[in-house]
């Protein structure tokens, strides 16, 4: 969020200094800022969901558990499959 901040801050200065008269940088911005966030959403929406979008979704995005647990979540289901099937016959 910090960032955040400083990047709109940073932009208003251009804005002021360089530009002059406009908002061409704020709005610059704020559309990388809202990309990003968005894309946040998407990845967190898309990690916890099991339907057709989220798995179309899952190809494209890096799925954050695995990213921040440091383990391939595949292995982690399909130790859990085998378990399950081991189980039942």
């Amino acid at each position: 969020m910090i960032i955040a901040f400083v990047l709109l801050i940073i932009a208003a200065y251009v804005d002021m200094l360089v530009i002059r008269d406009g908002d061409t940088a704020v709005r610059a911005s704020m559309c990388i800022i809202l990309f990003y966030e968005g894309w946040s959403v998407l990845e967190n929406w898309s990690s916890e969901n099991e339907n057709k979008i989220a798995r179309a979704l899952q190809r494209i995005m890096v799925n954050k558990a695995e990213r921040h647990l440091n383990v391939p979540l595949s292995d982690i289901l399909l130790n859990e499959r085998k378990e399950n099937e081991n189980g039942e016959n």
